[in-house]
């Protein structure tokens, strides 16, 4: 078989063998069409490409400002590919197996425990603005605890303003 067909063949075999759904498949296609073309491009094949050049495929990814979950979806469609071609014999190596991921971007929390409740409240009564500063008049821990108390947090900054105007 001849690298050109590699990824049809594997997208079949992903639908049949692995049951994967119809957007996967579509998403996968769209990954190694675009490594493809970009090896292409630098005169490679599937059937050529080296680590390096799967590595320099993904930063640049990196550097296009693609999202971390982007990235990593490439890079599985890429592994899994040539995971592939190695068990059909299409290839004796697999130039992706030991790359890693981009790793995950740390999120905010949803939501914050009591004990980080606790710990922000006490750093904004140690750390935060106080009359004697020439900021607020309304300390950042007693603008913390009103938020904290039940309101929502958009609604924070709007009481913060009033509570000033009012006591300024």
């Amino acid at each position: 078989m001849s690298a050109a067909n590699w990824t049809g063949a594997f997208l079949e075999a992903q639908a049949a063998e692995r049951g994967a759904a119809d957007n996967t498949t579509a998403a996968y296609a769209r990954d190694l069409n675009d490594f493809t073309g970009w090896l292409a491009a630098r005169g490679h094949g599937l059937d050529t490409a080296q680590r390096a050049d799967v590595e320099a495929y993904l930063i640049e990814c990196e550097a296009q400002g693609l999202a971390v979950s982007t990235r990593a979806r490439r890079l599985s469609s890429i592994k899994q590919l040539y995971r592939f071609a190695f068990e059909e014999g299409l290839r004796e190596d697999n130039p992706a197996v030991q790359i890693s991921g981009p790793g995950k971007s740390k999120r905010l929390p949803k939501t914050l425990s009591i004990e980080e409740v606790d710990r922000l409240l006490q750093a904004a009564t140690e750390h935060g603005r106080t009359e004697d500063d020439g900021g607020a008049h309304l300390p950042d821990a007693a603008a913390l605890r009103h938020g904290h108390a039940g309101d929502r947090a958009r609604h924070l900054p709007l009481r913060r303003r009033a509570a000033i105007r009012a006591c300024c």
